[in-house]
Order: structure tokens, then C-alpha cells, then sequence
């Protein structure tokens, strides 16, 4: 969660995945390591209305 999932962050070497989103599909990005409350409701908030906006049929 955060920027360290998607990024590395601190982590950032030759030895580590960088990322998350290398490994599986991410869609919403939260910004921080750690992230902030406030992030985490926006990021939460967005996804919500991602998930109300979609169709069952748009899921593979």
C-alpha cells in the first residue's frame, strides 16, 4: 500500500520487483509511504465508484 508497493520505494534495487503493479493489475494508486488518511478514503472513494460504474459483464 502506498508508494513503496507501486514503486519500491526504499526497496528500489535490482534485486526486488519494482512494484506491484508489475505482478497484477492495480486501479487506484495512493500516493505516500506510509500514505495518509486522507489518501487512503480518496483511494478508497474512487474505487468505490469504479466498482458502481462497472458492469458484471466488464469483469474477465
Amino acid at each position: 500500500m502506498g508508494d513503496c508497493a507501486s514503486s519500491g520505494g526504499v526497496f528500489n534495487n535490482y534485486a526486488v520487483v519494482q512494484g506491484v503493479d508489475e505482478v497484477i493489475p492495480i486501479d487506484v494508486y495512493v500516493a505516500g509511504c506510509p500514505p495518509r488518511p486522507e489518501g487512503l478514503i480518496h483511494a478508497i472513494l474512487t474505487l468505490h465508484e469504479k466498482v458502481q460504474n462497472e458492469k458484471l459483464t466488464d469483469w474477465k
